[in-house]
Protein backbone atom coordinates (compact mmCIF):
# COMPACT_ATOMS: atom_id res chain seq x y z
CA UNK A 1 0.00 0.00 0.00
CA UNK A 2 1.34 3.43 -0.98
CA UNK A 3 0.18 6.93 -0.09
CA UNK A 4 0.71 10.15 -2.05
CA UNK A 5 -0.14 13.75 -1.20
CA UNK A 6 -0.15 16.79 -3.48
CA UNK A 7 -1.20 20.43 -3.51
CA UNK A 8 -4.56 19.30 -4.94
CA UNK A 9 -6.25 16.05 -5.85
CA UNK A 10 -8.86 16.15 -8.61
CA UNK A 11 -11.63 13.58 -8.15
CA UNK A 12 -14.52 14.14 -10.57
CA UNK A 13 -17.41 13.70 -8.06
CA UNK A 14 -15.88 16.24 -5.65
CA UNK A 15 -13.71 18.47 -7.81
CA UNK A 16 -10.44 19.78 -6.35
CA UNK A 17 -9.49 18.60 -2.85
CA UNK A 18 -6.78 20.65 -1.16
CA UNK A 19 -4.06 19.02 1.00
CA UNK A 20 -5.31 15.47 0.69
CA UNK A 21 -3.81 11.99 0.50
CA UNK A 22 -4.53 9.22 -1.99
CA UNK A 23 -4.05 5.69 -0.69
CA UNK A 24 -3.32 3.05 -3.34
CA UNK A 25 -3.78 -0.70 -3.37
CA UNK A 26 -0.93 -3.03 -4.30
CA UNK A 27 -2.37 -3.11 -7.85
CA UNK A 28 -2.12 0.70 -8.14
CA UNK A 29 -5.81 1.58 -7.95
CA UNK A 30 -7.16 4.14 -5.47
CA UNK A 31 -8.52 2.71 -2.21
CA UNK A 32 -9.37 5.90 -0.36
CA UNK A 33 -8.84 9.65 -0.11
CA UNK A 34 -8.40 11.44 3.20
CA UNK A 35 -7.36 14.90 4.47
CA UNK A 36 -3.71 15.59 5.23
CA UNK A 37 -4.09 17.22 8.64
CA UNK A 38 -0.74 16.23 10.19
CA UNK A 39 2.49 14.69 9.03
CA UNK A 40 1.71 11.04 8.39
CA UNK A 41 4.23 8.23 8.12
CA UNK A 42 4.81 6.75 4.66
CA UNK A 43 3.13 9.56 2.70
CA UNK A 44 5.13 10.79 -0.31
CA UNK A 45 4.64 14.46 -1.20
CA UNK A 46 4.36 15.26 -4.93
CA UNK A 47 4.15 18.81 -6.29
CA UNK A 48 1.28 19.54 -8.66
CA UNK A 49 -2.11 17.89 -9.12
CA UNK A 50 -3.00 14.24 -8.69
CA UNK A 51 -5.71 13.48 -11.22
CA UNK A 52 -7.85 10.39 -10.55
CA UNK A 53 -8.95 8.73 -13.78
CA UNK A 54 -11.20 5.78 -14.46
CA UNK A 55 -9.55 2.77 -16.08
CA UNK A 56 -11.10 3.76 -19.42
CA UNK A 57 -9.74 7.33 -19.21
CA UNK A 58 -6.34 6.03 -18.11
CA UNK A 59 -6.23 3.63 -21.06
CA UNK A 60 -7.04 6.47 -23.50
CA UNK A 61 -4.38 8.66 -21.93
CA UNK A 62 -1.74 5.92 -22.15
CA UNK A 63 -2.54 5.20 -25.82
CA UNK A 64 -2.67 8.82 -27.08
CA UNK A 65 -0.49 10.77 -24.66
CA UNK A 66 -0.55 14.27 -26.18
CA UNK A 67 -4.07 14.40 -27.60
CA UNK A 68 -5.85 12.71 -24.70
CA UNK A 69 -4.05 14.78 -22.07
CA UNK A 70 -5.08 18.00 -23.80
CA UNK A 71 -8.69 16.80 -23.97
CA UNK A 72 -8.74 15.68 -20.33
CA UNK A 73 -7.24 18.93 -19.08
CA UNK A 74 -9.92 21.03 -20.78
CA UNK A 75 -12.54 19.11 -18.81
CA UNK A 76 -11.10 20.11 -15.43
CA UNK A 77 -13.40 22.56 -13.62
CA UNK A 78 -12.30 25.97 -12.40
CA UNK A 79 -11.35 26.32 -8.75
CA UNK A 80 -14.43 26.28 -6.53
CA UNK A 81 -16.67 24.29 -8.89
CA UNK A 82 -16.94 21.30 -6.54
CA UNK A 83 -20.39 21.01 -4.91
CA UNK A 84 -20.33 22.41 -1.37
CA UNK A 85 -22.42 19.56 0.06
CA UNK A 86 -19.94 16.94 -1.19
CA UNK A 87 -16.98 18.87 0.20
CA UNK A 88 -18.68 19.34 3.57
CA UNK A 89 -19.16 15.58 3.88
CA UNK A 90 -15.51 15.10 2.97
CA UNK A 91 -14.26 17.65 5.53
CA UNK A 92 -16.47 16.36 8.33
CA UNK A 93 -15.08 12.84 8.06
CA UNK A 94 -11.50 12.71 9.40
CA UNK A 95 -11.10 9.19 8.03
CA UNK A 96 -11.80 10.42 4.50
CA UNK A 97 -13.78 8.14 2.25
CA UNK A 98 -13.25 4.89 0.43
CA UNK A 99 -13.54 4.73 -3.34
CA UNK A 100 -16.42 2.39 -4.17
CA UNK A 101 -15.48 -0.77 -6.00
CA UNK A 102 -16.87 -4.24 -6.09
CA UNK A 103 -14.22 -6.57 -4.68
CA UNK A 104 -14.10 -9.99 -6.28
CA UNK A 105 -15.98 -8.80 -9.36
CA UNK A 106 -14.25 -7.83 -12.59
CA UNK A 107 -15.57 -4.28 -12.60
CA UNK A 108 -12.60 -2.24 -13.78
CA UNK A 109 -14.85 0.78 -14.50
CA UNK A 110 -15.25 1.29 -10.74
CA UNK A 111 -11.47 1.62 -10.26
CA UNK A 112 -9.58 4.90 -10.35
CA UNK A 113 -5.88 5.39 -11.11
CA UNK A 114 -3.72 8.38 -10.05
CA UNK A 115 -1.80 10.54 -12.52
CA UNK A 116 0.52 13.34 -11.45
CA UNK A 117 0.26 16.57 -13.48
CA UNK A 118 3.22 18.90 -13.07
CA UNK A 119 3.96 21.79 -13.48
CA UNK A 120 0.56 23.39 -12.87
CA UNK A 121 -0.56 27.04 -12.55
CA UNK A 122 -2.24 27.20 -9.13
CA UNK A 123 -3.18 30.86 -9.53
CA UNK A 124 -5.49 30.15 -12.48
CA UNK A 125 -5.94 26.44 -11.68
CA UNK A 126 -4.96 25.62 -15.25
CA UNK A 127 -2.24 23.51 -16.81
CA UNK A 128 0.67 25.30 -18.45
CA UNK A 129 2.29 24.51 -21.79
CA UNK A 130 4.96 22.43 -20.05
CA UNK A 131 2.51 20.32 -18.02
CA UNK A 132 3.40 16.64 -18.19
CA UNK A 133 1.71 13.60 -16.73
CA UNK A 134 2.86 10.32 -15.29
CA UNK A 135 1.07 7.53 -13.55
CA UNK A 136 1.91 7.12 -9.90
CA UNK A 137 3.15 3.65 -8.91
Amino acid sequence: MKRFAAHYIYFAPLGFLKRSVVELSNEGSVLRIFPLTDEIESVEWRPGIILLLTSEEAEQLDKNKGVSLANLLTLLPKKGDAPKSSLDVYKDNPEGFFIPSERGVDNSDALFYPYLLFPFDFTCMQPVAETRHRRLP
